[in-house]
């Protein structure tokens, strides 16, 4: 009876030194461009509302006409929190 519960308690002290919890695990990155899907354009509004407000000096329409172009490609960093 003793052994099983020490087995069993060595088994779970393992089972908890496997795997380290990664802060960073919910992060990704995708790269993001102009090709018509709505989940993609949702992105790239997101990305524009970013920049305007990270370059206010930097014009809206500017900002919005380099995202929006079909031959860009942007880079976005993603976070499900």
């Amino acid at each position: 009876m003793l052994r099983k519960k020490m087995k069993r308690k060595r088994r779970k002290q393992r089972q908890k030194k496997k795997k380290p919890v990664n802060q960073y695990e919910s992060i990704r990155w995708t790269i993001v461009e102009n090709d018509g899907k709505q989940d993609n354009l949702v992105r790239l509004v997101g990305l524009k509302s970013l920049f305007a407000k990270q370059l206010p000096k930097m014009p809206r329409p500017y900002i919005a006409r380099l995202v929006f172009d079909r031959r860009h490609k942007s880079l976005a960093i993603l976070s499900d929190d």
